[in-house]
Order: C-alpha cells, then structure tokens, then sequence
C-alpha cells in the first residue's frame, strides 16, 4: 500500500505511516501474546486444589503487605495458615 504501481494505482500510505502500522502491529503481537499467556496461567491456577492455592494467596498477601510497607502505609496485618 505503501508503494506506487505504475499505471495501476498511486500510494495508498506514506512510508512514515506504514512504518509506524509496523511498529503497532508489532506491540499488539506482544500484548497478545502476554494475554494469552496470563490467561492461561489463570487456568491453571483455577484448577488447583484448594490446598494449593492456600500457599499462594498467603504468599501474594505477604508480598502486598511488603509493598504498602515500602510505600510508606500503615502495617497491615498478614493473614496466618491454620
């Protein structure tokens, strides 16, 4: 689209445009692709036993209290397997 065929139809597209369609069509291949993978890791999360997932939600509640931590907030308490 970017090039002119003689005879036949002019540039649809300035280079600098296509460039630039390149460039995004490029950025939404990796968006893609980490959404894809994110869901995918949503799946198997879904799917494990609930002993499973225990370790994992105690482990991203203790990493958030660390975050509001380094952030200046007020401590949060962190939740406790039983």
């Amino acid at each position: 689209m970017s090039i002119e065929v003689s005879g036949v139809r002019p540039a649809g597209i300035s280079a600098e445009l296509r460039i630039a369609l390149e460039e995004y069509r490029g950025f939404r291949h990796i968006v893609k692709e980490m959404s894809r993978t994110k869901m995918e890791r949503r799946w198997q999360l879904a799917r494990l036993p609930i002993e499973e997932k225990i370790p994992i939600l105690l482990r991203l509640q203790r990493i958030a209290v660390e975050i509001s931590q380094a952030g200046g907030r007020k401590r949060y308490q962190v939740w406790k397997q039983f």
